[in-house]
């Protein structure tokens, strides 16, 4: 006698995948990191600015003398802020819009491995593995359709041996394209 048919339309819950895990590890930690080298440049830009402060009570009561005597101190301490400044400027970007992009471009059979962000340049490098060259290709597409990345090339590829098979390990680059 036949067993009895057994009809699920619900379905089991899905689980969020592997790499969109992997990403938001990523992410967090890059997020981590920026926020400490936020914190770290801020303390180091109200040392400079307290610093300034002192310099100009001290220029005040010995009649504006102390830098002209010294320009070297005076070119030294512009340099210093204008490199907090553009530290300041580049973890000043949108992050989060354009890692929530790519967590949402993820393909079953590519695993990110590594996002390098260069703000001041615009510019986005992705490194990841893939199942095979279908899996990478429709990848790239998914990319190329993000509203933040602009020009996305494969830069390099590699077929790589592993132990259950083969993975092709890539570099992507594209242009980040900030919010307007």
């Amino acid at each position: 006698m036949p067993s009895a048919l057994q009809i699920d339309f619900a379905g089991a819950p899905r689980g969020g995948s592997q790499g969109g895990a992997i990403l938001l590890v990523a992410g967090l930690a890059v997020a981590a990191g920026i926020l400490g080298s936020y914190l770290h440049l801020r303390q180091e830009t109200d040392a400079v600015q307290a610093r300034i402060e002192a310099l100009s009570r001290s220029m005040r009561a010995n009649g504006a003398e102390t830098l002209e005597r010294d320009p070297r101190k005076l070119r030294v301490l512009r340099a210093r802020i204008e490199a907090s400044n553009r530290i300041l400027s580049a973890l000043d970007q949108p992050w989060i819009r354009l890692f929530d992009e790519l967590e949402s471009a993820t393909v079953d059979g590519v695993t990110l491995l590594a996002m390098e962000p260069d703000g001041s340049k615009a510019l986005v490098r992705l490194v990841g593995e893939a199942r095979d060259r279908d899996t990478l290709s429709r990848y790239l597409e998914r990319l190329g359709r993000l509203a933040s990345l602009r020009e996305v090339r494969l830069n390099q590829h590699e077929l790589r041996d592993a132990q259950g098979g083969s993975s092709l390990r890539f570099v992507v680059s594209a242009r980040w394209v900030r919010p307007a």
